[in-house]
């Protein structure tokens, strides 16, 4: 719930976010694409995205 809360108050400003995903034994950095965020913010705010899968990341 906080994580998602956090998301929600970056929703204005998402092109400071990092996504931060495993894969295998590294981890891989990335910024949301702007023509992503554009598109994602039709259907909610950052932390809704997030738990629904759309902007990666580990959820739990």
């Amino acid at each position: 719930m906080l994580r998602q809360i956090l998301l929600n108050a970056l929703t204005d400003h998402a092109h400071t976010v990092v996504v931060c995903e495993k894969d295998g034994a590294t981890s891989r950095l990335a910024r949301l694409d702007t023509a992503q965020i554009a598109r994602w913010k039709e259907f909610g705010s950052l932390g809704t995205l997030w738990l629904s899968g759309r902007i990666g990341g580990t959820r739990w």
